[in-house]
């Protein structure tokens, strides 16, 4: 079989996920079955340990013949097109990660889900979001296309490290040691490899939190802000 336009969607859950996510997904399936069928495979893993589950998600995924794994948090809202989408900008700039944008809650405000570093070297989110594709050092794992060749180089890296790809590693923040979230983590081993991670800004997804947030939500707020504000950089708390 030919995995070279074919993805597994993987996504972490603790034995329930949202109808937002499940009507997502059911959405996709009806409009994946009438293009180009490009989903291979589903690759559901139930636990309470987010990092250990990503990882079980993830070898289960190099079982299969795919050349993509898409992974999709359950609190995530997408349209039935997204992931043609996401793969089509992949291929197109030859990205090996790649990001949809959605948005979350740091420190109570909403800030969106790519990070980049201040200008003391310690993870924030991106300070701009530029039309289309731009890279990026970090991302949560809401919706993200990551190829094979990625876990496989990483696998071998990290053949003594039970967890290869999602992990804790540590970093240092605010002048302390702490320890990575498990998708930061994840990105922080993709960049010491030497592949670059974008976000499409063409693709933005909706957050089920008490809302869903999604862009307009996080315009609205922005525009509530001073001018002299950043909207967008945020530092991030990567303890655990």
């Amino acid at each position: 079989m030919d995995g070279r336009r074919k993805i597994a969607i993987g996504y972490p859950h603790n034995g329930g996920v949202r109808e937002c996510f499940m009507s997502s997904l059911m959405n996709f399936r009806e409009f994946d079955l009438a293009h180009e069928c490009i989903m291979g495979a589903r690759i559901p893993e139930r636990g309470l340990y987010i990092a250990g589950v990503r990882n079980k998600i993830v070898s289960s995924f190099l079982t299969t013949p795919f050349d993509w794994l898409m992974m999709i948090d359950t609190d995530q809202q997408f349209a039935p097109e997204d992931p043609y989408y996401l793969l089509n900008a992949a291929e197109e700039i030859d990205a090996k990660v790649i990001s949809a944008l959605y948005f979350g809650i740091l420190d109570g405000q909403i800030a969106p889900m790519w990070w980049s570093k201040s200008s003391k070297g310690d993870p924030c989110t991106v300070p701009n979001i530029t039309p289309g594709t731009q890279e990026i050092l970090g991302f949560g794992c809401g919706m993200c296309l990551i190829h094979r060749s990625v876990f496989e180089e990483m696998e071998k890296r990290y053949q003594d490290d039970p967890w290869k790809w999602f992990n804790h590693d540590i970093t240092t923040f605010n002048g302390h040691s702490e320890r990575f979230g498990e998708d930061l983590g994840f990105c922080d081993r993709v960049t010491k490899m030497g592949v670059k991670m974008y976000g499409d800004s063409r693709v933005v997804i909706g957050h089920d939190k008490s809302q869903i947030i999604d862009l307009e939500t996080f315009l609205k707020v922005a525009q509530q802000r001073k001018d002299d504000e950043p909207v967008r950089e945020r530092i991030i708390d990567t303890r655990v």
